[in-house]
């Protein structure tokens, strides 16, 4: 879970405030993460901690809600945009670069 965290962290800005639905960069939602317990919650909130001692972080960390599959429309995202080759996702090309928190 921990460096999932970390991945999501290094794959985005952190800096931007919006509000859930209102559109702006990067999409129409804003980002969060998520935890199921207090483990998860500790882990998300110490890597938010050391992110934000170095730059303004507006990303919640949040307790997980009940899943729910996503729309018919949001479905094989990249699958439908940028093929099926995992080299041209870009949580696959950031997972095999090493993530530091320093």
């Amino acid at each position: 879970y921990e460096e999932l965290v970390e991945l999501f962290f290094a794959s985005h800005d952190p800096s931007p405030f919006r509000a859930a639905g209102e559109k702006g960069p990067g999409g129409a939602y804003r980002c969060e993460v998520h935890a199921i317990g207090a483990n998860q919650r500790s882990a998300a909130d110490r890597i938010r901690a050391a992110i934000a001692a170095r730059t303004a972080v507006h990303t919640p960390v949040l307790e997980a809600p009940a899943f729910a599959p996503a729309e018919a429309s949001e479905q094989h995202y990249y699958r439908r945009r940028r093929g099926d080759a995992p080299e041209k996702r870009p949580l696959a090309a950031l997972a095999a670069r090493p993530v530091k928190l320093e």
